[in-house]
Order: C-alpha cells, then sequence, then structure tokens
C-alpha cells in the first residue's frame, strides 16, 4: 500500500512541467481537443439563434462520443472531425428569419 500514497501524492505534480505522463501523445491530443470544444463553443454560441438551438446542441453534444484509449480513441476522435465537419457545415447552411427563427417547411400541395 505504500507504494499508492506514493502515487496519491504525485497527484499534486498533474498538469505542472514535472507531470510526466502529460507529455504522451494521448495526453495532447487530449488537451488540444478540450482547446478545439472550447473554441466550438464559442463559435456556436456567437451564431446561436433560437431556430438553430437543436443544431448547436446536436453539434456541441458530437464531443461525448471520443471515448476509448490508444487506437481505439484515435479511432473515436477521428470519426468525431469528420462528422463535425458535416455537422457544422449543415449549422452554417441552415437557413434562419430576420427573427431567429428557423423557416417553416411548407406542405406540398396535392
Amino acid at each position: 500500500m505504500p507504494g499508492f500514497r506514493v502515487l496519491a501524492a504525485m497527484k499534486r505534480l498533474r498538469g505542472t512541467p514535472l507531470d510526466l505522463f502529460g507529455y504522451t501523445h494521448e495526453r495532447r491530443i487530449e488537451r488540444a481537443l478540450i482547446g478545439e470544444y472550447e473554441q466550438l463553443l464559442d463559435r456556436l454560441i456567437a451564431n446561436l439563434v433560437p431556430g438553430k438551438l437543436s443544431q448547436a446542441a446536436a453539434v456541441a453534444g458530437l464531443a461525448g462520443d471520443v471515448r476509448g484509449y490508444g487506437h481505439v480513441k484515435d479511432a473515436a476522435i477521428e470519426r468525431y472531425r469528420t462528422a463535425l465537419t458535416a455537422k457544422l457545415a449543415d449549422y452554417d447552411r441552415a437557413p434562419v428569419t430576420p427573427d431567429g427563427r428557423a423557416p417553416v417547411k411548407q406542405a406540398a400541395s396535392a
């Protein structure tokens, strides 16, 4: 059990230059993803109107699918980035009326 005490004490090193595990490829990618996600949220909020709220929530929710370790996480990140590109393009193209509402679709007349 003394090993666990040492590990618990080393917890204070997380995020510092002395955090040896923080230099791994996986940890660097995770930190980059956090920054990317914060920028994404800023972008969504800046362009948010009532008619796009559900789309913005769907785009923001994509990050929840990034899970796993190693090659599993790398594949999830790749799928996330692909889906994000497509969803953001749809979000940017979605029309809204001047009052910020999504336009009402007209039913096809027979």
